[in-house]
């Protein structure tokens, strides 16, 4: 999973991983099954948009890891 940050400021923390902080312009990527958590810093709302790529299998079946 990809996520771009419009605006805005905040923090994104994963398993094992320290806060890392985000804003407006930057884009991360998301392991398929990984917990992570953003926190929205500012005192405004921050737009984001997520992008999820579908898996299918050899016979074409969906095989996303998302549920």
């Amino acid at each position: 999973m990809k996520c771009f940050f419009l605006e805005g400021k905040g923090i994104i923390k994963g398993e094992g991983v320290d806060e890392i902080p985000i804003g407006s312009g930057d884009a991360i990527f998301i392991e398929p099954r990984e917990y992570h958590q953003l926190k929205n810093t500012g005192t405004e709302i921050s737009p984001l948009i997520y992008t999820v790529t579908i898996l299918t299998d050899m016979e074409g079946k969906n095989a996303s890891p998302c549920y």
